[in-house]
């Protein structure tokens, strides 16, 4: 590099790190991140991980438990911290939706904490389709639901058997 010569320094920490300090022949240039060159020149910019917590709140939506492993305490969860979401549905409802700061978990169920975080867990009550059939002659009707495609878990239905004339 010829005498004279100023450079400016470019420091990018990888993700998690951050640049603690930056110096040139041992001179402070973090605030400024220029060095002119007179001499032979060493420039050192130690990066450290970052040691930041961050609070992972957990929300659902209908029916069941969620809790999070990988860390003792959701309030102040280090940096690069992977957790594992526990969403376990309540008798008759099922999970159907999953995310960690509005991006979609539920196939891995777990995610790396890189900033305050939002799970949110979406417990949907189960439906059934419910199929009357006869053999014979007369109807065959059920009360109770409005679609019988699609029968919420625990609906109590009434089922009215009525034969035709001489059945």
């Amino acid at each position: 590099v010829p005498y004279g010569t100023e450079l400016t320094i470019v420091a990018t920490p990888a993700e998690g790190y951050e640049l603690t300090a930056l110096t040139a022949n041992g001179e402070d240039i973090l605030d400024s991140k220029h060095v002119t060159v007179t001499e032979a020149t060493t420039v050192k910019a130690p990066f450290s991980k970052k040691s930041s917590s961050f609070k992972v709140t957990l929300t659902k939506e209908g029916e069941g438990t969620l809790t999070a492993t990988g860390a003792d305490d959701l309030n102040a969860v280090l940096y690069g911290t992977k957790l594992t979401i526990v969403a376990t549905p309540a008798d008759g409802y099922e999970l159907t939706a999953l995310t960690a700061n509005g991006k979609n978990i539920l196939d891995t169920k777990q995610f790396t904490v890189k900033e305050a975080s939002k799970v949110k867990a979406t417990f949907t009550k189960k439906t059934f389709a419910v199929t009357l059939t006869k053999e014979g002659e007369g109807t065959l009707t059920a009360t109770g639901a409005n679609d019988l495609n699609t029968v919420p878990y625990g609906t109590e239905l009434t089922i009215v058997a009525t034969p035709a004339e001489g059945y």
